[in-house]
């Protein structure tokens, strides 16, 4: 399997900031778009818990809320709101029905 610090999400901007504790974690499913501006989606495992990551970013103050923060304990605390936390695989096929429905 793929691991999160060599997909396509990892090349993404705030990917340091947003995830840097689930990098080692496999990747499911990565539909991420890095680039100049771009989306983060992805699903990732670590064998017993699963994640879902998803924002979209930016590349200037204008374009991208997160850089116009002045308040950086609230651009963390904005930034964990990005991250779905399934503890176990039940949680997470549960979760993944409802998404495909």
């Amino acid at each position: 399997m793929t691991k999160v610090k060599d997909s396509v999400c990892a090349e993404c901007r705030w990917a340091d900031d947003v995830f840097p504790q689930y990098m080692d974690w496999d990747i499911i499913e990565d539909r991420s778009r890095a680039g100049y501006q771009g989306q983060v989606w992805f699903i990732a495992t670590n064998g017993s818990q699963y994640i879902f990551v998803e924002y979209d970013y930016g590349s200037c103050p204008w374009c991208d809320e997160w850089d116009r923060y002045i308040d950086e304990a609230q651009m963390k605390a904005d930034m964990a709101r990005c991250i779905l936390v399934l503890d176990n695989e039940e949680q997470y096929k549960a979760w993944r029905k409802r998404l495909n429905e």
